[in-house]
């Protein structure tokens, strides 16, 4: 299988390279180590998002996306009573630094603000980044969202990702009095935008990750520095429960950025880590996300497989739209980053259907926060020829940004809509499930 998909697809050589080194950037912008957790605007104010002008005589009529809902509190209760319930377990024995005191507060002042009902439950911020999403959308391509435009929405039944799509609904609404029909919850959006269950291929694939997992946890999480600070007598603490305490503290301190301080969430529990500490988590957390989800060749480079029904809907759907005479509108999708990772490396946008063989090197070619931040998306922008008999062309925008596609462009970003869907077919043609 891994000879087979290297054979057929290999990397794009258009695709996107990064000029400077990942622990810079994180460096610079320490909120993008949270990876699935980075706050969507805190992205977007790191990158160029300008927009390279159409071909003459082009202009857009047609956009489909895949967006991953905003911003949320954590999902499992775990996820928040782990780390009180081993810093009072340390307290009981051999006690806590004044600094792990104050921690242990802040933890427990963060539970009162996360009550159960509230897991997974969308935040402030996350109306807010779809709130930008929609507008800028509109802003950027107003013949898509003209007089009598067609536009459609669909979503997981995940409450969070159904608040989504109605804020962005909304905002469309509100900009361009045009009407978007919105659905959620029947079996056949379910397959399309949710979870679906692996077939048994690409799960038995996934499995020759797990131990690569362990390897890259050991080699990046070291809590001895950060227990020293924290606790008073670390050797009686079991060291598997002090790695796990110092995994869970960094998602607590990473999804900080999913909430206001107005809201309460003044806590700042970043300042516990070290610049070189943030670095080694998001690599550990790299590593992983690579192995499950994109095209890793250490899981035979199957994991995007799981989304080729997703990929079927938006070759689909253009197929049935965009040779409409006169056509305009929008199809626009909302689900999980489970679902928008495999897609992005399936599809082969920027960085996304990277194969990395050495994954010491990994952070050179491939970065978690540039593919799935909170509220990520896939935007495919459609390009009608003024002058007949001319290509339909089209563009691709990954968090708003252009990025290469597997075809060869007409000029970059814009590419032949048949070249890249024969290349998509034949891909997913490929590999029988």
């Amino acid at each position: 299988m891994k000879s087979l998909l290297l054979l057929l697809f290999p990397l794009t050589l258009s695709a996107q390279t990064f000029t400077t080194p990942a622990a810079d950037v994180l460096k610079s912008h320490p909120k993008l180590s949270a990876s699935n957790y980075v706050d969507y605007n805190n992205l977007y104010a790191a990158n160029d998002h300008s927009m390279t002008p159409a071909p003459d005589g082009y202009a857009p009529f047609y956009i489909s996306t895949y967006t991953r809902h905003g911003s949320r509190w954590l999902i499992g209760k775990a996820q928040y009573d782990m780390p009180i319930t081993f810093l009072e377990h340390a307290e009981a024995n051999g006690g806590l630094t004044k600094q792990g005191k104050t921690l242990l507060q802040e933890l427990r002042s963060l539970r009162q603000l996360s009550p159960d009902d509230k897991l997974g439950v969308l935040t402030t911020i996350g109306f807010e980044q779809h709130n930008g999403i929609a507008q800028r959308m509109c802003e950027r391509f107003p013949e898509v969202f003209g007089k009598h435009s067609k536009i459609n929405a669909i979503s997981s039944v995940t409450p969070r990702c159904v608040k989504s799509m109605v804020e962005e609904a909304e905002v469309i609404e509100r900009i361009t009095k045009q009407w978007v029909a919105q659905a959620a919850g029947t079996k056949h959006i379910q397959q399309i935008v949710a979870h679906s269950p692996l077939p048994k291929k690409i799960a038995e694939a996934l499995k020759k990750g797990d131990d690569i997992k362990k390897h890259y946890e050991a080699e990046y999480t070291h809590p001895e520095r950060l227990m020293k600070t924290l606790v008073k007598q670390p050797a009686k603490l079991d060291h598997a429960k002090q790695m796990e305490f110092m995994e869970k503290l960094f998602d607590l301190a990473s999804n900080m950025q999913s909430h206001k301080p107005t809201d309460g969430f003044t806590m700042d529990l970043s300042r516990y880590f070290t610049a070189e500490e943030r670095y080694a988590q998001w690599r550990y957390h790299n590593v992983g996300w690579y192995l499950s989800y994109a095209a890793a060749p250490q899981t035979e480079g199957i994991a995007p497989w799981r989304q080729k029904w997703l990929l079927d809907d938006f070759i689909i759907a253009a197929d049935t739209l965009v040779r409409k005479d006169g056509f305009s509108g929008a199809s626009l999708r909302f689900g999980h980053e489970s679902c928008l990772m495999p897609l992005a490396a399936l599809m082969e946008v920027g960085c996304a259907g990277r194969q990395v063989e050495n994954l010491d090197t990994l952070d050179r070619v491939w970065r978690n926060y540039e593919i799935f931040p909170m509220a990520s998306n896939i935007q495919l922008v459609f390009y009608r020829p003024q002058t007949a008999g001319q290509p339909i062309l089209v563009k691709a925008l990954l968090n708003e940004r252009e990025v290469t596609l597997p075809a060869k462009p007409v000029s970059y970003p814009y590419y032949r809509w048949e070249d890249v869907r024969s290349y998509w077919v034949r891909k997913i043609e490929s590999v029988r499930l």
